[in-house]
């Protein structure tokens, strides 16, 4: 009588020969303990291959609770996954060595960098401080109630209502070359217009303070930039040592200008000094008409050598003078002088001995 083996039997053999094919060690897929799966594992450890829009490889979890990947090496140990720390409907990675979420994106598409609940309405929250190397675009707005930030390299766009308790510009000498002292008259500042306006975009109306790029543009070009669509903007950073420098320079003109009226006024007599002097010394001269419509005449009193008239305006400046050399009477024109107060001084050997009024009334 002859045995016959069942159908399911034979596949069961043909079945684990297939597999026991497929993970042998002297296979195409399992060499040297790297593993290949539809593919050889050529210097990888484990190596997936596909050639369709078929998951590679699925983990999944069948409890209600999370899935997911660990790596783990001798200095940390994190989990990749679903629903990791939290067991929510999310993707998340977990620090195992400091049992602590890192990084989360749930199911609403919100990403969270530093917490477990990324705030309603924000497609990425941070907890903690962020620093970006590079540049940050945007087109709608940038808003926020409390912003921290330590250092900003660039930005183009605008700002409105920004409120701060300090602002700090980077300025130390180390960080700069071709360094000179600006020794310049910026008399360019004093042409710089100023305005009241309010933006086009601000829905708060508010009237602004400032100047127009185009006319910054005209008088000092380095200080205006453009954006990359076109609009102006100022460096009123870099405006404010062209100010210093045109304040200081008024300050020299000031000071020049107190010199000389310090000598005016030590040059002039008081009335009570004069009268005194007059009475001790008598009179020196004397100027008639007064007030002259057109010719005054002076006549000599004292005389003395190298003696001298000098007529000075009330800034001080002399307008004529007149070598007297010997002269009892003279003749002043007074075609030459506007209308006005003058003072008439005589001087002999260069020391002032009597000075009078005169007006001009023509």
């Amino acid at each position: 009588m002859k045995t016959r083996i069942p159908i399911s039997l034979f596949l069961f053999i043909v079945c684990n020969l297939t597999i026991y094919a497929q993970w042998n060690e002297q296979s195409n897929n399992f060499t040297n303990g790297h593993l290949g799966i539809g593919s050889n594992a050529n210097t990888n450890s484990l190596y997936i291959y596909g050639s369709n829009s078929q998951n590679l490889l699925k983990v999944e979890n069948s409890r209600d609770s999370d899935a997911g990947i660990e790596f783990e090496s001798n200095l940390a140990n994190f989990k990749i996954g679903a629903g990791i720390g939290n067991g929510t409907n999310s993707f998340t990675i977990y620090d195992l060595n400091a049992l602590q979420l890192r990084m989360i994106i749930n199911g609403s598409g919100q990403v969270g960098i530093g917490t477990s609940s990324p705030t309603s309405g924000y497609i990425l929250d941070v907890n903690g401080n962020l620093k970006v190397g590079s540049n940050i675009y945007t087109s709608g707005n940038v808003t926020s109630y409390d912003l921290d930030a330590t250092y900003v390299d660039g930005y183009q766009g605008d700002f409105y209502n920004v409120y701060y308790n300090n602002l700090y510009s980077s300025s130390d000498k180390r960080l700069k070359s071709n360094i000179e002292e600006d020794v310049a008259s910026h008399e360019e500042i004093y042409k710089i217009k100023t305005y009241n306006y309010q933006f086009k975009d601000d829905n708060e109306g508010r009237t602004r303070h400032g100047v127009m790029a185009q006319d910054i543009r005209e008088i000092l070009p380095e200080l205006v930039s453009t954006d990359q669509d076109g609009y102006l903007a100022v460096n009123y950073v870099d405006m404010i040592p062209l100010m210093l420098r045109a304040i200081q320079d008024q300050k020299q003109t000031i000071d020049a200008l107190q010199a000389e009226l310090v000598t005016l006024k030590n040059s002039i007599i008081s009335d009570e000094d004069l009268k005194q002097k007059m009475e001790v010394e008598g009179d020196f001269f004397k100027v008639y008409p007064n007030p002259s419509s057109s010719e005054s005449k002076i006549e000599i009193i004292q005389e003395g050598e190298n003696a001298q008239i000098h007529i000075t305006n009330l800034n001080g400046e002399t307008v004529k003078s007149i070598n007297v050399d010997n002269l009892k009477n003279m003749r002043l024109d007074d075609a030459n002088l506007t209308n006005g107060v003058y003072f008439v001084r005589y001087y002999i050997s260069g020391e002032l001995k009597q000075t009078k009024r005169i007006l001009i009334k023509k």
